[in-house]
């Protein structure tokens, strides 16, 4: 009767070794889909931030291309109105260089 006893306790602690061994083992694995699970959660994180940069940064490049248009167009207009206010201006001095140089001529006379 203690040898039954004995190896009944031996029997249990055995099967006990064996589910801890088993849970261990479990716990490990769980741990290990754990931390794949987060590997890819960060991996497609990134990869949504990155998509997100990306669309970004081509919007600010459309935003900047389009405002350089519009600069230059300005800069353009600008010009030509300076331009043409020069020109008008120009007949203006030359009449009035004219005059003054025929006044000179005139005093001098």
């Amino acid at each position: 009767m203690k040898a039954e006893v004995l190896k009944k306790i031996k029997t249990t602690e055995d099967e006990y070794r064996t589910m801890i061994g088993d849970a261990e083992a479990e716990r490990r694995h769980m741990l290990a889909n754990a931390e794949l699970e987060a590997d890819n959660l960060i991996a497609g994180a990134q990869k949504d931030m990155e998509e997100y940069k990306k669309q970004k940064i081509s919007e600010a490049r459309q935003t900047a291309e389009i405002k350089s248009k519009e600069i230059i167009v300005e800069g353009s207009r600008k010009t030509k109105e300076l331009a043409d206010r020069g020109l008008r201006n120009r007949e203006k001095a030359v009449d009035y260089l004219i005059s003054q140089f025929k006044r000179a001529l005139d005093v001098k006379t």
